[in-house]
């Protein structure tokens, strides 16, 4: 295998022992899908490190492109002694690895970092073995089944961060660390929502400068922007940061569809969670389908099919929101609110379901009229909906403020 072992790895415990029962039971290969930064790549790293001796042969490759296949399976050839050599044709070195798995059962074959399932497709060997695959995509066909990789419980991120950050020792306990440095490491934790890139961003960030996990998250609260994009120096084995990697998959999506670049650039400025469908307009089904399946080839969105909603992760808002220029952002955020207020429904004649479906929205919505002093029609409504709605909650400060801020906005555009 190319890469050492991760001692910092940390949880994933279930995940892993569900992907080996899959593995175990052979014939169909397994994917780790999911979000870039999630930890794919060092969740296979761990697998394969776990469970190397219940196997004849580990095999790693990297599965980027063809070209990069091809010269795994010939590092593969020389490491198997194949009597195949630099000068024949790469499909001659394919057929002979795949000759000797075929010879050989017992092995375990991982391809990292799949971009194509069509390209991998014909270096797949005959079945004998275990095939674990890596990538964004959350659909895999009929190549492979679907494992997709979440966010990491609060516990486990805050265990990682403290760490990375060495403010415990590998195998040390929450518990080992100072209460200051605690608490700020659940702050990040859950400011990052669990995704292990940045976690392992910040916590090198921390152990580089040695400002501490309470000094990062001063830092973090006023640049933002500019500590996702460092990268800590020592970082081997994922040397991009997490704003250049979210960066150049935006560009690999605005080059697929444009449609969906700005479905994502919505969604940005979105609560992240529970996000109605028909936010985005909804008037062309399909060419929304076509949005939604580039989006989650790479995993910038999920689906949920039961409550027609999507969720995008809290870091992907905020690199997609980096992207963009003052204007642009204040120019989204209106268009955000102006889709709140076509779907927020009339909270006098509504049923109660119908319109809770839209507060998170609503509340999001009212945060940016408030960050953006907005003063619109569309603004002055979400406004009253939603003061009109927690007024029924029985809360009446914030219904009160809500509906006087809306009635300011009515009277300045008349």
């Amino acid at each position: 295998m190319p890469l050492r072992p991760n001692r910092y790895f940390t949880g994933r415990e279930e995940f892993l022992e569900r992907l080996h029962d899959a593995l175990s039971a052979g014939g169909v290969p397994q994917a780790i899908c999911g979000l870039a930064g999630m930890g794919k790549t060092q969740t296979a790293l761990e697998y394969a490190t776990r469970w190397r001796d219940a196997y004849r042969a580990v095999l790693w490759a990297d599965a980027t492109s063809r070209e990069s296949l091809t010269a795994g399976f010939a590092a593969f050839a020389e490491a198997l002694e194949l009597p195949v050599g630099p000068d024949d044709e790469p499909a001659a070195v394919v057929a002979a690895v795949t000759g000797w798995l075929r010879q050989h059962p017992g092995w375990l074959l991982v391809l990292d970092n799949v971009d194509d399932l069509a390209t991998v497709e014909p270096f797949l060997p005959p079945a004998g073995g275990s095939v674990l695959l890596t990538m964004q995509a959350q659909a895999s066909g009929t190549v492979a089944e679907s494992n997709e990789l979440d966010a990491m419980p609060v516990e486990d991120a805050v265990l990682l961060l403290l760490r990375r950050a060495k403010a415990i020792s590998p195998d040390g306990r929450v518990e080992d660390a100072p209460a200051t440095e605690r608490e700020a490491a659940a702050a990040i934790a859950d400011a990052f929502a669990g995704l292990p890139l940045a976690l392992d961003q910040a916590g090198a960030y921390v152990e580089e400068t040695d400002c501490g996990l309470a000094g990062y998250l001063a830092r973090y609260r006023t640049q933002q922007g500019e500590l996702l994009s460092r990268r800590g120096v020592q970082a081997l084995d994922h040397p991009s940061s997490l704003a250049a990697t979210f960066a150049l998959t935006l560009r690999q999506v605005e080059t697929a569809d444009p449609t969906a670049a700005d479905v994502l650039r919505l969604g940005a400025f979105l609560h992240p969670d529970g996000i109605p469908e028909e936010l985005f307009g909804g008037a062309d089904e399909l060419a929304f389908d076509g949005a939604l399946e580039v989006l989650r080839r790479y995993s910038l969105v999920r689906r949920h099919r039961k409550t027609r909603s999507l969720s995008v992760h809290r870091l992907v808002q905020a690199v997609v929101r980096g992207t963009l220029d003052h204007e642009e952002r204040r120019s989204w955020a209106e268009r955000a609110v102006a889709a709140i207020e076509w779907v927020v429904p009339d909270v006098q004649t509504a049923t109660w379901r119908g319109v809770q479906r839209y507060v998170q929205q609503a509340l999001q919505g009212a945060v940016l009229i408030d960050e953006w002093e907005l003063e619109s029609g569309e603004a002055a409504r979400v406004l009253d909906q939603l003061g009109c709605y927690l007024r029924e909650c029985v809360q009446y400060d914030q219904a009160e403020a809500l509906l006087r801020r809306g009635l300011a906005i009515r009277e300045s555009l008349f």
